[in-house]
């Protein structure tokens, strides 16, 4: 192969490798949009401790910077309660990333989580509540509408 040919194909593949390299990070700005927001799990509460467990509902909208809000409706052991909720979420270019959220109630719960750049789905894994809470266990999904 002729050093010309040599050259142009390798500035080809390089061009061609930045460019997939490019589409494999993610960011904050591919996540706006609106989600239907689901979660199961096990809330702890006092006296006692007793194990409870919990359903939370929401629609949740997220703007370019990652941050939205959105009503929702939370069922603990068989009470309704309705929610309004802020959510913050910062994601990694590996698409991992952490969330935090925030209800008018008062409730705040923190986690780590995933991006699917294909499906825009986000997985959630509560892992810290606020002060005054007790224990959360939860899995959560953001499907987009």
């Amino acid at each position: 192969m002729s050093f010309r040919k040599w050259f142009i194909a390798s500035i080809c593949a390089l061009s061609l490798c930045g460019a997939l390299h490019a589409q494999e990070s993610c960011h904050s700005g591919q996540v706006a949009g609106t989600y239907s927001f689901s979660s199961s799990g096990w809330v702890t509460v006092a006296p006692g401790p007793v194990v409870l467990p919990f359903v939370a509902l929401s629609v949740v909208t997220i703007d370019q910077t990652g941050t939205g809000s959105g009503p929702g409706t939370n069922v603990v052991a068989g009470q309704v309660y309705t929610v309004n909720s802020t959510v913050r979420l910062k994601i990694a270019a590996d698409c991992t990333l952490t969330f935090v959220v925030d209800c008018a109630v008062g409730c705040h719960w923190e986690g780590i989580g995933t991006f699917s750049r294909a499906t825009k789905q986000i997985d959630l894994l509560t892992t810290k509540v606020g002060a005054e809470q007790y224990p959360v266990t939860s899995i959560g999904t953001l499907k987009p509408l």
